[in-house]
Protein backbone atom coordinates (compact mmCIF):
# COMPACT_ATOMS: atom_id res chain seq x y z
CA UNK A 1 0.00 0.00 0.00
CA UNK A 2 2.75 2.37 1.16
CA UNK A 3 4.66 1.44 -2.48
CA UNK A 4 1.40 2.72 -4.48
CA UNK A 5 0.87 5.87 -2.54
CA UNK A 6 5.21 6.70 -3.26
CA UNK A 7 4.65 5.68 -6.93
CA UNK A 8 1.58 7.89 -7.33
CA UNK A 9 3.20 10.67 -5.76
CA UNK A 10 6.23 10.37 -7.95
CA UNK A 11 3.89 10.55 -11.03
CA UNK A 12 2.14 13.50 -9.54
CA UNK A 13 5.53 14.87 -9.52
CA UNK A 14 6.56 13.87 -12.96
CA UNK A 15 3.53 15.24 -14.89
CA UNK A 16 3.75 18.60 -13.07
CA UNK A 17 7.33 18.39 -13.68
CA UNK A 18 6.11 18.12 -17.35
CA UNK A 19 3.88 20.51 -17.51
CA UNK A 20 5.61 23.05 -15.45
CA UNK A 21 8.46 22.61 -18.56
CA UNK A 22 6.10 22.51 -21.40
CA UNK A 23 4.56 25.70 -19.72
CA UNK A 24 7.52 27.21 -19.64
CA UNK A 25 8.61 25.87 -23.63
CA UNK A 26 5.68 27.57 -24.64
CA UNK A 27 6.63 31.51 -22.60
CA UNK A 28 9.76 30.98 -24.59
CA UNK A 29 8.10 30.04 -27.93
CA UNK A 30 5.69 32.77 -27.41
CA UNK A 31 8.67 35.51 -26.33
CA UNK A 32 10.58 33.82 -29.41
CA UNK A 33 7.48 34.44 -31.71
CA UNK A 34 6.23 38.12 -30.22
CA UNK A 35 9.66 39.41 -29.89
CA UNK A 36 10.40 42.79 -32.22
CA UNK A 37 13.95 41.92 -32.26
CA UNK A 38 14.95 39.20 -35.07
CA UNK A 39 16.63 35.92 -33.19
CA UNK A 40 18.11 33.21 -35.10
CA UNK A 41 19.45 29.84 -34.05
CA UNK A 42 22.45 28.64 -35.43
CA UNK A 43 23.78 25.02 -35.36
CA UNK A 44 27.50 23.89 -34.95
CA UNK A 45 27.51 24.48 -38.94
CA UNK A 46 26.60 27.84 -38.47
CA UNK A 47 23.31 27.18 -40.67
CA UNK A 48 19.32 28.62 -39.01
CA UNK A 49 17.76 26.36 -37.23
CA UNK A 50 14.98 28.34 -36.02
CA UNK A 51 13.78 31.86 -37.06
CA UNK A 52 11.37 34.29 -35.39
CA UNK A 53 9.01 36.60 -37.68
CA UNK A 54 11.06 39.58 -36.90
CA UNK A 55 14.08 38.21 -38.33
CA UNK A 56 11.81 36.77 -41.59
CA UNK A 57 11.03 40.44 -42.03
CA UNK A 58 13.83 42.35 -41.55
CA UNK A 59 15.52 39.80 -44.10
CA UNK A 60 12.24 39.80 -46.38
CA UNK A 61 12.11 35.94 -46.76
CA UNK A 62 10.13 33.34 -45.26
CA UNK A 63 11.08 30.57 -42.49
CA UNK A 64 11.20 28.28 -45.22
CA UNK A 65 13.71 30.36 -47.73
CA UNK A 66 16.13 31.00 -44.35
CA UNK A 67 16.14 27.43 -42.16
CA UNK A 68 19.42 25.58 -43.68
CA UNK A 69 21.70 28.90 -44.46
CA UNK A 70 23.91 30.28 -42.97
CA UNK A 71 23.42 33.88 -41.48
CA UNK A 72 26.19 35.50 -43.58
CA UNK A 73 24.42 34.69 -46.88
CA UNK A 74 22.13 37.64 -46.39
CA UNK A 75 24.66 40.30 -45.46
CA UNK A 76 26.41 43.01 -47.88
CA UNK A 77 29.30 41.36 -49.91
CA UNK A 78 31.04 44.70 -48.99
CA UNK A 79 30.56 43.81 -45.02
CA UNK A 80 33.75 41.93 -44.41
CA UNK A 81 33.03 41.81 -40.68
CA UNK A 82 29.81 39.62 -41.21
CA UNK A 83 31.67 36.52 -42.63
CA UNK A 84 34.20 36.04 -40.31
CA UNK A 85 33.86 32.68 -37.82
CA UNK A 86 31.35 33.59 -35.73
CA UNK A 87 32.69 30.81 -33.65
CA UNK A 88 36.19 32.04 -33.19
CA UNK A 89 35.05 35.65 -32.60
CA UNK A 90 32.70 34.34 -29.82
CA UNK A 91 35.88 32.32 -28.02
CA UNK A 92 38.37 35.67 -28.29
CA UNK A 93 35.22 37.49 -26.97
CA UNK A 94 36.02 38.37 -23.18
CA UNK A 95 32.64 38.49 -21.83
CA UNK A 96 31.56 35.87 -24.20
CA UNK A 97 29.44 37.95 -26.76
CA UNK A 98 30.08 39.39 -30.21
CA UNK A 99 28.30 42.78 -30.90
CA UNK A 100 28.79 44.51 -34.19
CA UNK A 101 26.80 46.74 -37.35
CA UNK A 102 26.47 45.51 -40.90
CA UNK A 103 24.45 45.33 -43.45
CA UNK A 104 21.77 42.76 -44.68
CA UNK A 105 20.76 42.40 -48.38
CA UNK A 106 16.97 41.99 -49.11
CA UNK A 107 15.20 40.14 -51.85
CA UNK A 108 14.31 43.49 -53.21
CA UNK A 109 18.05 44.82 -53.26
CA UNK A 110 17.00 47.10 -50.37
CA UNK A 111 19.90 47.56 -47.76
CA UNK A 112 19.36 47.72 -44.18
CA UNK A 113 21.48 48.40 -41.45
CA UNK A 114 21.45 45.71 -38.40
CA UNK A 115 23.15 45.85 -35.28
CA UNK A 116 23.89 41.70 -34.17
CA UNK A 117 24.45 40.64 -30.90
CA UNK A 118 25.88 36.80 -30.78
CA UNK A 119 25.92 34.20 -28.06
CA UNK A 120 26.70 30.78 -27.15
CA UNK A 121 24.30 27.87 -26.25
CA UNK A 122 24.23 24.63 -26.13
CA UNK A 123 22.83 21.78 -28.49
CA UNK A 124 20.42 18.89 -27.45
CA UNK A 125 23.93 16.79 -27.77
CA UNK A 126 26.51 19.09 -26.42
CA UNK A 127 27.26 21.09 -30.15
CA UNK A 128 28.14 24.67 -30.00
CA UNK A 129 24.78 26.30 -31.41
CA UNK A 130 24.87 30.40 -31.50
CA UNK A 131 21.78 33.05 -30.55
CA UNK A 132 21.48 35.70 -32.58
CA UNK A 133 19.50 38.86 -31.57
CA UNK A 134 19.29 40.77 -34.72
CA UNK A 135 18.10 44.69 -34.27
CA UNK A 136 17.03 47.17 -37.05
CA UNK A 137 18.88 50.06 -36.76
CA UNK A 138 18.24 51.81 -40.58
CA UNK A 139 16.69 54.72 -38.98
CA UNK A 140 19.23 55.44 -36.32
CA UNK A 141 21.93 54.84 -39.22
CA UNK A 142 20.30 57.05 -41.61
CA UNK A 143 20.18 59.69 -38.87
CA UNK A 144 23.78 59.51 -38.16
CA UNK A 145 24.63 59.35 -42.01
CA UNK A 146 22.33 62.54 -42.46
CA UNK A 147 24.37 64.60 -39.48
CA UNK A 148 27.62 63.65 -40.99
CA UNK A 149 26.84 64.75 -44.40
CA UNK A 150 25.56 68.10 -42.70
CA UNK A 151 28.51 68.44 -40.84
CA UNK A 152 30.72 67.44 -43.96
CA UNK A 153 28.58 69.96 -45.99
CA UNK A 154 29.00 72.57 -43.60
CA UNK A 155 32.84 71.82 -43.19
CA UNK A 156 33.15 72.04 -47.30
CA UNK A 157 31.32 75.04 -47.27
CA UNK A 158 33.75 76.62 -44.70
CA UNK A 159 36.67 75.24 -47.36
CA UNK A 160 35.25 76.88 -49.82
CA UNK A 161 34.68 80.45 -47.73
CA UNK A 162 38.19 80.44 -46.69
CA UNK A 163 39.50 79.77 -49.65
CA UNK A 164 37.63 82.40 -51.43
CA UNK A 165 38.92 85.06 -49.01
CA UNK A 166 42.33 84.10 -49.59
CA UNK A 167 41.63 84.92 -53.30
CA UNK A 168 41.39 81.13 -54.58
CA UNK A 169 39.35 80.78 -58.03
CA UNK A 170 36.78 78.44 -56.45
CA UNK A 171 36.05 76.14 -59.51
CA UNK A 172 38.44 73.51 -59.05
CA UNK A 173 36.97 73.82 -54.99
CA UNK A 174 33.48 73.30 -56.37
CA UNK A 175 34.03 70.30 -58.16
CA UNK A 176 36.47 68.34 -55.72
CA UNK A 177 33.65 69.10 -53.08
CA UNK A 178 31.34 67.82 -55.49
CA UNK A 179 33.18 64.20 -55.91
CA UNK A 180 33.92 64.44 -51.98
CA UNK A 181 30.40 65.20 -50.36
CA UNK A 182 28.75 62.78 -53.12
CA UNK A 183 30.89 60.10 -53.25
CA UNK A 184 30.60 61.09 -57.56
CA UNK A 185 33.22 59.67 -60.14
CA UNK A 186 33.01 62.39 -61.87
CA UNK A 187 32.39 66.52 -61.58
CA UNK A 188 32.60 68.76 -64.39
CA UNK A 189 31.60 72.61 -63.71
CA UNK A 190 30.63 74.58 -67.11
CA UNK A 191 30.03 77.70 -67.16
CA UNK A 192 27.43 79.58 -69.51
CA UNK A 193 29.35 81.86 -72.70
CA UNK A 194 28.01 83.78 -75.77
CA UNK A 195 27.33 79.86 -77.39
CA UNK A 196 27.40 77.33 -75.22
CA UNK A 197 28.45 76.02 -71.77
CA UNK A 198 32.45 75.98 -71.50
CA UNK A 199 34.30 73.88 -69.35
CA UNK A 200 36.20 75.77 -66.50
CA UNK A 201 36.83 72.79 -64.11
CA UNK A 202 36.74 69.25 -64.13
CA UNK A 203 37.59 66.40 -61.39
CA UNK A 204 37.88 62.67 -62.45
CA UNK A 205 37.46 63.32 -66.09
CA UNK A 206 40.45 62.01 -67.93
CA UNK A 207 39.97 63.30 -71.66
CA UNK A 208 38.86 66.81 -69.77
CA UNK A 209 35.07 67.79 -70.27
CA UNK A 210 33.94 69.41 -73.75
CA UNK A 211 31.86 72.25 -74.44
CA UNK A 212 28.38 71.80 -74.97
CA UNK A 213 26.37 74.01 -77.62
CA UNK A 214 23.02 75.98 -75.77
CA UNK A 215 20.52 73.57 -78.03
CA UNK A 216 22.44 70.23 -77.62
CA UNK A 217 20.58 67.15 -76.94
CA UNK A 218 23.02 67.05 -73.52
CA UNK A 219 22.12 66.97 -70.23
CA UNK A 220 24.16 69.39 -68.93
CA UNK A 221 22.21 71.74 -71.62
CA UNK A 222 18.97 70.68 -70.70
CA UNK A 223 19.66 71.68 -66.89
CA UNK A 224 20.62 74.97 -68.47
CA UNK A 225 17.78 75.67 -70.84
CA UNK A 226 14.89 74.45 -67.80
CA UNK A 227 16.67 75.93 -64.88
CA UNK A 228 15.79 72.59 -63.46
CA UNK A 229 18.28 69.07 -62.35
CA UNK A 230 18.39 66.17 -64.00
CA UNK A 231 19.05 63.14 -63.33
CA UNK A 232 19.59 60.27 -65.09
CA UNK A 233 20.05 56.49 -64.41
CA UNK A 234 21.97 53.98 -66.45
CA UNK A 235 22.82 57.25 -69.07
CA UNK A 236 23.51 56.07 -72.72
CA UNK A 237 26.85 56.11 -74.32
CA UNK A 238 26.12 58.99 -76.85
CA UNK A 239 24.97 61.03 -73.90
CA UNK A 240 27.60 60.28 -71.90
CA UNK A 241 29.75 60.95 -74.82
CA UNK A 242 27.98 64.39 -74.64
CA UNK A 243 29.07 65.32 -71.30
CA UNK A 244 33.10 63.93 -72.15
CA UNK A 245 32.73 60.73 -69.73
CA UNK A 246 33.25 57.15 -69.99
CA UNK A 247 30.79 54.54 -69.78
CA UNK A 248 32.49 52.69 -67.16
CA UNK A 249 32.45 56.20 -64.80
CA UNK A 250 28.64 56.67 -64.81
CA UNK A 251 25.70 54.24 -63.44
CA UNK A 252 23.96 57.43 -63.49
CA UNK A 253 24.27 61.47 -63.95
CA UNK A 254 23.09 64.52 -62.42
CA UNK A 255 23.31 67.98 -63.72
CA UNK A 256 22.80 70.72 -61.71
CA UNK A 257 21.65 73.89 -62.62
CA UNK A 258 23.69 76.74 -60.92
CA UNK A 259 21.61 79.86 -60.65
CA UNK A 260 22.64 83.29 -59.07
CA UNK A 261 20.50 86.05 -58.92
CA UNK A 262 17.78 84.64 -60.78
CA UNK A 263 19.58 83.51 -63.79
CA UNK A 264 21.38 80.26 -65.04
CA UNK A 265 24.86 80.83 -64.71
CA UNK A 266 26.76 77.40 -64.50
CA UNK A 267 25.50 74.01 -65.04
CA UNK A 268 27.73 71.07 -62.56
CA UNK A 269 27.69 67.34 -63.99
CA UNK A 270 28.41 64.72 -61.50
CA UNK A 271 28.81 60.72 -62.50
CA UNK A 272 28.24 58.17 -60.42
CA UNK A 273 30.09 54.11 -60.76
CA UNK A 274 26.54 53.08 -58.96
CA UNK A 275 23.27 53.23 -59.20
CA UNK A 276 21.51 56.69 -57.75
CA UNK A 277 17.82 56.86 -58.32
CA UNK A 278 16.76 59.82 -58.05
CA UNK A 279 16.64 63.34 -56.71
CA UNK A 280 15.73 62.41 -53.19
CA UNK A 281 19.23 60.08 -52.93
CA UNK A 282 21.19 61.54 -50.17
CA UNK A 283 24.13 61.56 -52.91
CA UNK A 284 21.85 63.69 -55.27
CA UNK A 285 20.80 66.08 -52.26
CA UNK A 286 24.65 66.54 -51.68
CA UNK A 287 25.14 67.99 -55.03
CA UNK A 288 22.00 70.32 -54.87
CA UNK A 289 23.18 71.78 -51.51
CA UNK A 290 26.75 72.14 -52.76
CA UNK A 291 24.70 74.03 -56.05
CA UNK A 292 23.50 76.84 -53.96
CA UNK A 293 26.86 77.90 -52.48
CA UNK A 294 28.82 77.06 -55.58
CA UNK A 295 26.64 79.90 -57.46
CA UNK A 296 27.34 82.08 -54.53
CA UNK A 297 31.03 81.45 -55.37
CA UNK A 298 31.15 82.13 -58.78
CA UNK A 299 28.93 85.35 -58.66
CA UNK A 300 31.42 86.04 -55.77
CA UNK A 301 34.32 85.29 -58.10
CA UNK A 302 33.32 87.19 -61.10
CA UNK A 303 32.47 90.39 -59.50
CA UNK A 304 35.74 90.65 -57.91
CA UNK A 305 36.98 90.11 -61.52
CA UNK A 306 34.93 92.64 -62.25
CA UNK A 307 36.01 95.17 -60.12
CA UNK A 308 39.74 94.45 -60.48
CA UNK A 309 39.45 94.52 -63.94
CA UNK A 310 37.48 97.62 -64.02
CA UNK A 311 40.46 99.29 -61.36
CA UNK A 312 42.67 98.62 -64.24
CA UNK A 313 41.05 98.97 -67.33
CA UNK A 314 40.21 102.66 -69.06
CA UNK A 315 36.42 102.76 -69.35
CA UNK A 316 36.87 104.78 -72.58
CA UNK A 317 38.66 102.57 -74.80
CA UNK A 318 38.87 99.80 -73.19
CA UNK A 319 42.44 99.49 -72.85
CA UNK A 320 44.74 99.38 -70.09
CA UNK A 321 45.08 102.31 -67.48
CA UNK A 322 47.43 103.95 -65.78
CA UNK A 323 47.33 101.84 -62.76
CA UNK A 324 47.06 98.72 -64.99
CA UNK A 325 49.93 99.43 -67.11
CA UNK A 326 52.31 100.25 -63.97
CA UNK A 327 51.71 96.32 -63.18
CA UNK A 328 51.95 95.59 -66.35
CA UNK A 329 55.52 97.44 -67.14
CA UNK A 330 56.95 96.48 -63.55
CA UNK A 331 56.89 92.80 -64.85
CA UNK A 332 58.05 92.94 -68.13
CA UNK A 333 60.82 94.94 -66.97
CA UNK A 334 61.86 92.28 -64.14
CA UNK A 335 61.98 89.64 -67.06
CA UNK A 336 63.84 92.07 -68.96
CA UNK A 337 66.49 91.69 -66.39
CA UNK A 338 66.44 88.36 -66.10
CA UNK A 339 66.98 87.43 -69.53
CA UNK A 340 68.68 90.12 -70.72
CA UNK A 341 66.23 90.63 -73.63
CA UNK A 342 65.82 94.20 -74.59
CA UNK A 343 62.80 96.16 -73.78
CA UNK A 344 61.23 99.17 -75.40
CA UNK A 345 58.54 102.18 -74.14
CA UNK A 346 57.06 104.54 -76.13
CA UNK A 347 54.82 107.46 -75.22
CA UNK A 348 52.32 108.40 -77.90
CA UNK A 349 50.14 111.67 -78.17
CA UNK A 350 47.36 112.86 -80.56
CA UNK A 351 48.37 115.78 -82.60
CA UNK A 352 46.27 118.63 -82.09
CA UNK A 353 43.38 116.86 -80.45
CA UNK A 354 42.02 119.94 -78.52
CA UNK A 355 41.85 121.56 -81.82
CA UNK A 356 39.41 118.38 -82.93
CA UNK A 357 37.43 118.62 -79.97
CA UNK A 358 36.64 121.71 -80.51
CA UNK A 359 35.50 121.13 -83.62
CA UNK A 360 33.54 118.52 -83.79
CA UNK A 361 32.48 118.44 -79.98
CA UNK A 362 33.78 116.23 -77.04
CA UNK A 363 31.61 112.93 -78.07
CA UNK A 364 33.50 113.10 -81.45
CA UNK A 365 36.89 113.28 -79.41
CA UNK A 366 35.68 109.97 -77.42
CA UNK A 367 34.79 108.29 -80.88
CA UNK A 368 38.39 109.05 -82.01
CA UNK A 369 40.07 107.69 -78.65
CA UNK A 370 38.30 104.44 -79.04
CA UNK A 371 38.72 103.85 -82.85
CA UNK A 372 42.74 104.98 -81.89
CA UNK A 373 42.83 102.56 -79.09
CA UNK A 374 41.39 99.74 -81.69
CA UNK A 375 44.33 100.94 -84.16
CA UNK A 376 46.46 100.68 -81.87
CA UNK A 377 46.27 97.37 -80.96
CA UNK A 378 45.79 96.03 -84.42
CA UNK A 379 49.20 97.65 -84.82
CA UNK A 380 50.97 95.87 -82.19
CA UNK A 381 51.75 91.67 -81.75
CA UNK A 382 49.98 89.79 -79.00
CA UNK A 383 53.06 90.37 -76.14
CA UNK A 384 52.53 93.77 -76.32
CA UNK A 385 50.79 96.38 -73.77
CA UNK A 386 49.03 99.44 -74.69
CA UNK A 387 47.38 101.58 -71.97
CA UNK A 388 45.89 105.13 -71.81
CA UNK A 389 48.36 107.22 -70.50
CA UNK A 390 45.47 110.14 -69.71
CA UNK A 391 43.60 112.59 -71.98
CA UNK A 392 45.09 112.08 -75.32
CA UNK A 393 48.52 110.30 -74.61
CA UNK A 394 48.94 106.45 -74.77
CA UNK A 395 52.00 104.41 -73.62
CA UNK A 396 53.05 101.17 -74.98
CA UNK A 397 55.45 98.64 -73.95
CA UNK A 398 57.53 96.32 -76.59
CA UNK A 399 59.05 93.35 -74.82
CA UNK A 400 62.37 91.60 -76.42
CA UNK A 401 62.19 94.53 -79.21
CA UNK A 402 65.65 96.30 -79.52
CA UNK A 403 65.85 99.94 -81.35
CA UNK A 404 65.35 99.51 -84.92
CA UNK A 405 62.45 96.89 -84.08
CA UNK A 406 60.67 99.25 -82.21
CA UNK A 407 61.02 102.23 -84.43
CA UNK A 408 59.80 99.61 -87.62
CA UNK A 409 56.43 98.91 -85.20
CA UNK A 410 56.30 102.37 -84.08
CA UNK A 411 55.81 103.67 -87.44
CA UNK A 412 53.19 101.21 -88.34
CA UNK A 413 51.29 102.41 -85.12
CA UNK A 414 51.61 106.15 -86.54
CA UNK A 415 50.15 105.01 -89.92
CA UNK A 416 47.54 102.70 -87.98
CA UNK A 417 45.71 106.59 -86.61
CA UNK A 418 42.49 106.96 -87.85
CA UNK A 419 39.89 109.62 -88.66
CA UNK A 420 42.74 111.43 -91.17
CA UNK A 421 44.44 112.55 -87.94
CA UNK A 422 48.05 112.27 -86.66
CA UNK A 423 50.47 111.42 -84.13
CA UNK A 424 53.70 112.01 -82.63
CA UNK A 425 55.37 109.13 -80.61
CA UNK A 426 58.55 109.35 -78.48
CA UNK A 427 60.30 105.67 -77.26
CA UNK A 428 63.75 105.02 -75.33
CA UNK A 429 65.10 101.44 -75.22
CA UNK A 430 65.81 100.02 -71.70
CA UNK A 431 69.63 100.00 -71.34
CA UNK A 432 70.27 96.96 -68.83
CA UNK A 433 70.53 99.35 -65.37
CA UNK A 434 68.03 101.94 -65.62
CA UNK A 435 64.92 102.25 -63.31
CA UNK A 436 61.62 102.12 -64.57
CA UNK A 437 61.41 105.98 -63.60
CA UNK A 438 64.30 107.17 -65.84
CA UNK A 439 63.38 104.71 -68.94
CA UNK A 440 60.05 106.60 -69.20
CA UNK A 441 61.56 110.18 -68.62
CA UNK A 442 63.66 109.27 -71.89
CA UNK A 443 60.37 108.27 -74.19
CA UNK A 444 58.74 111.75 -72.84
CA UNK A 445 61.64 113.75 -73.42
CA UNK A 446 61.63 111.81 -76.94
CA UNK A 447 57.95 112.57 -77.33
CA UNK A 448 58.51 116.68 -76.42
CA UNK A 449 61.27 116.81 -79.31
CA UNK A 450 59.17 114.60 -82.04
CA UNK A 451 56.08 117.24 -80.90
CA UNK A 452 58.92 119.92 -81.62
CA UNK A 453 59.78 118.64 -84.72
CA UNK A 454 57.05 119.62 -86.35
CA UNK A 455 54.95 116.48 -85.09
CA UNK A 456 53.45 113.39 -87.19
CA UNK A 457 56.56 111.79 -86.65
CA UNK A 458 58.05 109.21 -84.33
CA UNK A 459 61.56 109.85 -82.06
CA UNK A 460 63.64 107.27 -80.44
CA UNK A 461 66.59 108.56 -77.37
Amino acid sequence: MGGGRRHRARELLRRLAGAARAEHQERIRRVFTASPVGIGLSDEQDRLIAVNPALCALLGRSEEELLGRSRTAFTHPDDPAAHRDAAAELLAADDGVVRREERVLRPDGEVRWARLTVTTTTGPRGQPWTVTHVEDVTRQKEAQLALRTTEANLAATARLVRRLQAGEDPRSMIVEAARELAGASTAALREAGAEGLSPTATAGVDAGAPGVPFGAPAASAHAYRTGSPLVVAEPPADLLAREGVAPAQARALLSQPLVARGRVTAVLTVTWAHPVADLEDRAAQAVRLLADEAAVALDHARMVRELERSAVTDSLTGLGNRRGWDSRVEHLLSGARRTGHPLTVALLDLDRFKAYNDTHGHLAGDELLRALAEGVRGALRGVDVVARWGGDEFAIALPECGEADAARMLERVRDAVPMGQRCSIGYATWDGAEPLQRLLARADAALYTAKEAGRDTVVGR
